[in-house]
């Protein structure tokens, strides 16, 4: 298809727009305000909104790069990208990244659903929540319930038929978003709006403007999973009527994710601040940190909150599901059937299920994508791709692609030091 010409069908510079930022604002988002506390405030600020642009413009490069030689994946261009080399046919490296980024990506959702199950059943119906105790942790058995409706969900083949979920969602991440600051805005207010244990720990601003601590190793990790929907970049941009819309609709959606993310960033450390140092094993959900109870607690406010987000994640989790199945399939069979496909779904998503049982943090298993997987699909492998396919002549692109190269593996690098020096309780804020 030339340059210009027009589909008669495809997904609107809108409807992609929203399934871009859908797509961003999933797991990552309800570890933001703990970013502000590992980096303090300006340096988090400066952090975000950094890497918001850089991955912005590598996913609308990856499209870019798509289209104009003719690739559907990632595994395309590298094919293309070393064709003639030895290297030709080890598109399996890619194939490891993707499948990595989207395993762990699905794995935190699937956290998130025990976290925001547990507290709707423990607050709603403590009964219930005792019962299903007795047999497993609640965690764990509302993990199970979620999966039931996911069964169908991930069965569609495209992400275009996905598309009227993507407004549902989209509400959840308005009303989240909306809680987070009027909470954060009422305990701004005074020590009146502020339960009595918050209050006593919450400590003053002053402390959080710029501090230099081993804890600014984190939020790079953190960031580059937060602002991660580049394995769909292909899909998105092969769906679009217009494909010479798609930088138009990729920085609407990318800005469609950052106002979220930095209010609830703010917002959410702004209410709690050292109450989240002193809670740092729940902090890395905003939502069950305001659940504690010397928080919030129960509150009608909060459970429709994380009733809307859990609604949410399960809406978000077969955008990434498709992804992750077509990197299996797509590394593992020339061509496959139907059934190949149910076949493989149901492997994947039975174990899924089995890892997300184990009791992991959600905010660990998002830095742990973030530094092992994210910066390769984020940055590395964009920028090999672009000096080694076919380009227009542009110095600004060469010189951000060649940054993208060793940013990348800083990002990786800080990201495993933070990592393991959790692994080794080693005090993040000497």
């Amino acid at each position: 298809m030339k340059v210009g010409e027009r589909q008669q069908h495809g997904a609107s510079v809108i409807s992609t727009a929203i399934g871009i930022t859908k797509n961003i604002v999933g797991s990552g988002i309800v570890s933001m305000p703990q970013v502000m506390l590992f980096a303090s405030i300006i340096p988090s600020l400066l952090m975000t909104f950094g890497m918001c642009y850089l991955s912005a413009f590598s996913f609308y490069l990856i499209g870019r790069l798509c289209y104009e030689n003719e690739c559907a994946s990632f595994q395309d261009l590298w094919k293309k990208s070393f064709k003639g080399t030895k290297y030709e046919h080890r598109s399996w490296i890619v194939s490891i990244f993707l499948i990595g980024m989207t395993f762990t990506g699905l794995t935190s959702y699937s956290v998130l659903f025990g976290d925001f199950g547990g507290y709707l059943i423990k607050t709603n119906n403590p009964k219930f929540a005792e019962y299903l105790s007795s047999h497993v942790s609640l965690e764990n058995a509302m993990i199970i319930l979620a999966y039931i409706p996911l069964q169908l969900l991930i069965l569609p083949e495209s992400i275009n038929a996905l598309r009227y979920f993507n407004f549902l969602g989209i509400a959840a991440i308005i009303y989240f978003t909306i809680y987070i600051t009027a909470t954060g805005s009422c305990y701004l207010g005074g020590d009146t709006c502020m339960p009595p244990k918050v209050s006593d720990t919450i400590g003053s601003f002053s402390e959080h403007i710029w501090v230099f601590r081993y804890a600014w190793l984190g939020p790079f990790s953190t960031l580059s999973s937060t602002f991660m929907a580049h394995y769909n970049a292909p899909r998105f941009i092969q769906e679009m009527a217009n494909k010479n819309n798609f930088k138009k609709a990729t920085n609407i959606g990318f800005c469609g994710a950052l106002l979220p993310t930095v209010l609830v960033m703010i917002m959410g450390f702004f209410a709690t601040r050292n109450f989240m140092a002193d809670n740092l094993k729940i902090s890395g959900n905003i939502v069950k940190l305001f659940g504690h109870q010397d928080a919030e607690g129960k509150n009608t406010y909060l459970m429709i909150c994380a009733a809307l987000y859990f609604a949410n994640v399960i809406l978000s989790y077969p955008l990434v599901f498709i992804s992750l199945r077509d990197s299996v399939l797509k590394q593992f069979f020339t061509e496959y059937t139907f059934k190949t496909r149910l076949l493989v779904s149901e492997i994947l998503f039975l174990s899924l299920l089995g890892i997300a049982m184990l009791p992991l943090p959600v905010d660990d298993v998002i830095r742990w994508k973030g530094c092992l997987f994210a910066p390769f699909i984020l940055f590395i492998l964009p920028s090999i791709f672009y000096f080694r396919l076919p380009k227009k002549e542009s110095v600004f692109e060469d010189r951000l692609s060649a940054f993208f190269f060793f940013f990348g593996w800083f990002v990786c690098i800080t990201g495993l030091i933070f990592c393991f020096l959790q692994v080794f309780e080693v005090s993040l804020f000497p």
